[in-house]
């Protein structure tokens, strides 16, 4: 009996060649990407150890690299253009992100203002605007029309005014009141088109962003923060803090 050999097909050569071919090529992936990945994630975590994440070079889209901590600020400036309450050698400043149309914002106003009136001089407050950014909302035209009273150095009387008239702000209010403080109307006019109001108002915002403030009442107490409404006797309490450290490096 004869054993009878059959000849291969030579396509059924090349699928099988070209099939270990394939499972080479995926096999030897598999084993560079578990332990290339593996060595990519040492030679990082080494890096980190030797550096601060924000210096490490990196493609990931997820890791954020090359930051600048030293222009990043965390609190706020106060400049000659800064609105203050109370005497400027004062111990501590309190700084005030607040809106016009926030009836929280109000009522923590009028808190601290209270407890700056009561400080014997230790204390002051520095007003930051934090209105809607549509220049058309009353939230905006509230705090243009203040900063320039301001102009006629009369901020802190005009907004009292304002605040007392909380529930019935409008445009005309706003003239209202400025008549009534005997301000010159023609120059209140011209600072309200003008953009020298306006560009304060957007410096605050921007600072607000950058200080990460997401909404109000905000209030700096020192290196202290408070967002939301509080208690009198927990703002106290704060102040309190700062000034035993003022005292400490006296």
């Amino acid at each position: 009996m004869f054993l009878k050999f059959k000849k291969k097909d030579f396509s059924t050569i090349l699928f099988v060649t070209i099939s270990l071919i394939v499972f080479v090529i995926v096999l030897g992936s598999f084993f560079i990407f578990k332990y290339g990945l593996n060595l990519l994630s040492y030679e990082m975590l080494v890096e980190k150890i030797e550096k601060p994440y924000y210096e490490i070079e990196t493609e990931d889209p997820f890791i954020t690299s090359n930051i600048n901590l030293q222009n990043k600020i965390i609190k706020p400036e106060v400049g000659e253009e800064n609105p203050t309450l109370g005497q400027k050698d004062a111990k501590i400043n309190l700084v005030y992100f607040s809106d016009y149309e926030c009836l929280s914002c109000h009522k923590q106003k009028n808190l601290i203002e209270e407890t700056v009136k009561e400080s014997d001089g230790k204390i002051s407050l520095t007003w930051k605007d934090y209105p809607s950014m549509d220049k058309e909302s009353l939230s905006w035209k509230v705090a243009v029309a203040t900063r320039c009273a301001g102009m006629q150095n009369k901020f802190w009387s005009y907004q009292g005014k304002l605040f007392n008239n909380f529930d019935n702000l409008d445009n005309n209010k706003l003239i209202e009141l400025g008549k009534d403080m005997d301000m010159s109307m023609i120059e209140f006019a011209k600072c309200v088109r003008n953009d020298e109001s306006e560009e304060l108002i957007r410096k605050d915002l921007v600072e607000a962003n950058n200080l990460e403030i997401i909404g109000v009442p905000f209030l700096f107490v020192g290196d202290q923060e408070i967002m939301g409404e509080f208690q009198k006797k927990e703002l106290e309490y704060l102040i309190q803090l700062e000034l035993k450290k003022r005292e400490g490096k006296d």
